[in-house]
């Protein structure tokens, strides 16, 4: 089955850069599509990268993108890594997508990287449909 999903551009990512940064919280999301359990978004928001001491609070936060997905019915769309998860399948087998985002300079760059995560997106929004079917095959089995 062909599904056209929904596309973002160079121009809505740095949109959403920018408001990130200018805010220095949230997270900005787009609706792609929907399986029979979940809410599939592509995702920008604030990532603790980490890399030093918890007991010194020591933080490095970093500006990430992630094809991400939540219940249908979640109230919650603030947080990169609290309120989207990344998809898995019933063994948790994760697609990691979280990467930085790099700052592109020109426009030329920031359409390149909205293709790159478009491009994702299609994948992980496959993947998703199969651990829904994976789901569903394994409630029928019980």
């Amino acid at each position: 089955m062909k599904t056209k999903l929904p596309r973002i551009d160079g121009k809505t990512l740095k949109g959403w850069v920018e408001w990130l940064k200018k805010e220095d919280c949230g997270c900005c999301h787009q609706k792609i599509g929907d399986t029979a359990n979940f809410e599939v978004d592509v995702c920008v928001g604030w990532h603790d990268y980490g890399d030093g001491p918890k007991e010194k609070g020591y933080a490095n936060w970093k500006i990430a993108w992630k094809i991400g997905w939540q219940a249908f019915n979640n109230a919650m769309q603030c947080d990169l890594d609290v309120d989207f998860d990344m998809p898995y399948d019933k063994d948790f087998n994760v697609y990691d997508t979280l990467s930085e985002v790099s700052e592109p300079r020109t426009m030329k760059e920031w359409n390149a990287l909205a293709a790159e995560i478009n491009k994702t997106a299609k994948e992980v929004f496959a993947f998703a449909l199969e651990a829904d079917k994976e789901d569903e095959d394994g409630e029928d089995e019980e």
